[in-house]
């Protein structure tokens, strides 16, 4: 710094470097455990290539093209090189159709809550109990005017005792049950704010056509929503709440030999936009030095140019504008889930009080830009479980990958190509007749290349004066009848490879017993066997999980006290699947039958409403528009008591509480 005296002489930048504020302190440099994050993704990307060329296979097949390479031999044999006759894109819409039908319905969820078993009564419940029946009894007793034996008497109080157990259980399954009811509701709700929706409908998406399908959630993010103020003024407001989204197959490395991503190290591939990046500072747990590194110019990591399937899969799906020399304002990322010592976490700048023992592994959530470790906490989840759910359509014992539909699909739509193929080129050849000529006798400049009607040739005399014709024609033999055949042996094979009929999807070549209702039903629940399995795995795999993990989350977190019970998540797409169309017959066919007084003065107008809210549900109806309330209907008894109540109602029993 130039210097005049004691003046002190400084540049423009000089003076604008001092206004600044001080940059935020870097952290320690975190070497060790970007080095441990670095090695886990380069064993799980050595690990999953034979896995990458088996998701391209399953996306060129769902979008009906071939492999160059497939290209290159058909054009060498002179083949039909566009031609590809999508059997296995076909029964993946079909599936993806059939599950949506079942997982997503119009007005129902693919899940429930159910109240757990209620426990025994604590001893001072029970003591509480026991007197209320004692009192009871000796009123009776009083009433009665006379004694009465003790025995008797005991026996007397006994019977009151389990009387006023099974009304307190019956009271208190009740209450657990709308508990659940409230549960469900604010879940579903959350699930709606969280796009969980259209995360499942992506899901089964990937579901029908790859060997794994993976729903990330439920996670907690940073939102923005819109109020309205005394319903007309506008308020942006942030919070954190729940979101579910579907990541694709490609974008997803599971530790060898892990059979789920709650096992061993789980890496997933972010795109990460500007955006995202900033909206990270601030959370606890992400270090906001190495997050501007990284919005300041360290962004890629080369993570782009190091996966070789990135430009098949873009221009498959419909990514056109990707190229190796295109440059993206995308920064890819690695999401690492996995246990690491905890002395790495010492090394990176956790405190001693938060890991007791540098040996003991801690499950961590990391995210990796390059050689910035943007962010690194340890799993609060109190199971320790991650928030990524997989499925598959036909899962395999002890792998991660499944196997999918266009797979099961393969060998029957190779052999119904190649027919089409060869039906093709044949139709071609038969469709005129060939040509042969003796081409020393052609006239100067006469063209062979062209044929028209009323066409005049011109030869040369025959040299050897031979009898011979010095043009020919031949009509080749059509083999369309025998390749037809093939193919459709093979297209009726790969109904059976699949488990999902032609008829699946409304194809009328159905025959035999297709040819009535019944017998088309009986059909397709037969063909629903193959399917249950896939639908099966969703349920325990992906449904049962999240829901749990949502309700977890709610539990720890959400002050309600109206919501929270000890509840058990009940999965019933299978369920769906089965019953669905027998159950509505059958609730119709109970109504039928209970539709006289006798039964009516049994099942009560609760029971009967309960009935007809079930069958509404089932036609997707909107049953609180057309059925009254709980309490309307108990408005009603109280004012019209059936024949079969008692003229005098029991006493109420709120015994606790009572000397």
């Amino acid at each position: 710094m130039p210097t005049l005296g004691l003046l002190h002489l400084q540049t423009p930048d000089q003076l604008k470097q001092r206004d600044q504020p001080p940059p935020p302190s870097a952290p320690k440099a975190p070497s060790q455990l970007v080095a441990h994050i670095q090695s886990a993704w380069q064993r799980n990307k050595r690990a999953r290539e034979q896995i990458d060329r088996r998701l391209l296979n399953c996306l060129r097949r769902r979008k009906g093209v071939y492999a160059d390479s497939e290209l290159r031999e058909f054009q060498e044999q002179g083949c039909a090189t566009g031609l590809f006759m999508p059997l296995s894109a076909t029964k993946s819409r079909a599936a993806a159709a059939w599950i949506r039908d079942i997982l997503m319905p119009a007005a129902d969820r693919a899940w429930a809550l159910e109240p757990s078993t209620l426990p025994d009564l604590p001893p001072p419940q029970r003591r509480q109990l026991l007197l209320r029946a004692a009192r009871q009894a000796r009123q009776q007793m009083i009433a009665a005017g006379q004694p009465q034996d003790p025995r008797q008497f005991r026996e007397q109080v006994a019977g009151q005792a389990r009387e006023l157990e099974s009304r307190l259980r019956q009271d208190e399954r009740k209450e657990a049950q709308r508990r659940a009811a409230r549960m469900a509701d604010r879940i579903a709700d959350l699930m709606d704010e969280g796009g969980y929706d259209a995360a499942l409908d992506e899901f089964i998406e990937d579901f029908s056509t790859y060997p794994a399908a993976i729903l990330k959630g439920p996670y907690t993010r940073r939102q923005r929503r819109l109020q309205w103020l005394g319903g007309a003024t506008p308020a942006v407001s942030e919070g954190h709440g729940l979101a579910w989204k579907r990541i694709s197959p490609f974008d997803c490395y599971p530790a060898p030999h892990a059979r789920s991503p709650q096992e061993r190290d789980f890496i997933e591939r972010l795109r990460l936009t500007e955006s995202e990046l900033y909206a990270m500072i601030g959370i606890p747990g992400n270090s906001e030095w190495d997050i501007r590194q990284v919005l300041q110019g360290a962004r890629g990591g080369g993570l782009r140019h190091w996966l070789w399937t990135d430009a098949e899969r873009n221009r498959l799906e419909g990514d056109s504008s990707y190229d190796w020399l295109t440059r993206d304002d995308l920064t890819d990322g690695l999401h690492y889930w996995g246990a690491v010592p905890g002395r790495l976490l010492l090394d990176w700048g956790y405190d001693a009080a938060e890991v007791d023992d540098p040996d003991r592994p801690y499950e961590i959530d990391a995210i990796l830009v390059g050689e910035h470790l943007i962010r690194c906490v340890v799993n609060d989840d109190p199971l320790g479980q991650r928030p990524y759910h997989k499925a598959c359509y036909e899962a395999i014992p002890g792998a991660f990958w499944g196997r999918a539909i266009p797979e099961m699909c393969e060998p029957h739509e190779d052999l119904c190509n190649a027919s089409a193929r060869a039906l093709v080129s044949n139709l071609g050849i038969a469709s005129g007749p060939q040509v042969y000529m003796e081409v020393d006798r052609l006239a100067d400049g006469e063209a062979i290349t062209q044929m028209h009607p009323w066409k005049i040739w011109q030869f040369k005399s025959d040299p050897n004066a031979a009898q011979r014709a010095p043009i020919g024609f031949f009509q080749p033999g059509s083999n369309a009848q025998e390749l037809l055949a093939v193919f459709e042996n093979f297209e009726r094979r790969a109904d059976d490879a699949t488990g999902i009929p032609r008829y699946a999807y409304g194809n009328d070549r159905v025959g035999g017993a297709g040819e009535t209702a019944s017998g088309l039903s009986m059909l397709l629940n037969a063909a629903a066997k193959g399917l249950r399995r896939g639908i099966a795995n969703i349920d325990t795999q992906v449904i049962s999980r999240t829901v749990t993990q949502a309700f977890n989350w709610v539990m720890l977190y959400v002050d309600e006290p109206g919501l929270k019970g000890d509840c058990a998540v009940v999965p019933r797409g299978t369920a769906a699947l089965l019953i669905k169309d027998q159950a509505q017959q059958r609730r119709q066919q109970a109504l039928a039958a209970t539709a006289n007084p006798v039964d009516l003065g049994i099942i009560g107008q609760r029971g009967r409403a309960a009935l007809l809210r079930q069958y509404f549900e089932g036609l997707e109806l909107r049953v609180d528009d057309i059925m009254p309330s709980e309490e309307e209907l108990a408005a009603r008894e109280r004012q019209e008591p059936s024949l079969l109540e008692p003229s005098v109602a029991p006493a109420p029993f709120p015994f606790v509480g009572e000397g």
